[in-house]
């Protein structure tokens, strides 16, 4: 395979093939690594809310039926507090990546 310009390949059947730019190749590792990195945490969370559920569920099923009642008052997990966690942990990444981007442009434009 011949090689065009810097981000250009010729193939071995005559087509050209544009190669992304190195910021372009930067911003999209970065952005899969926070990806994975958003992945972690949202599974972890998931884990802790099963652990909590199981704790509940344990606690209501030992407790004498006058005291069950107090399970629900104990658990402060409600879908709309796990909704803003998740909501929070997404946004908070969605942000690094655009800083990054941005900064990543910036760079470019200064060492240009």
């Amino acid at each position: 395979m011949g090689q065009g310009s810097d981000n250009q390949c010729q193939q071995p059947h005559g087509s050209t093939l544009t190669l992304p730019s190195n910021r372009d190749l930067l911003k999209a590792k970065f952005q899969m690594g926070t990806n994975r990195l958003m992945r972690v945490y949202l599974d972890e969370f998931e884990a802790l809310l099963d652990e909590h559920d199981e704790a509940m569920s344990k606690l209501h099923e030992a407790l004498p039926e006058q005291y069950k009642s107090y399970v629900s008052l104990a658990d402060y997990v409600t879908e709309e507090k796990v909704a803003v966690m998740r909501a929070n942990v997404l946004r908070a990444g969605n942000d690094m990546i655009r800083d990054v981007s941005d900064l990543i442009d910036l760079l470019e434009r200064h060492t240009s």
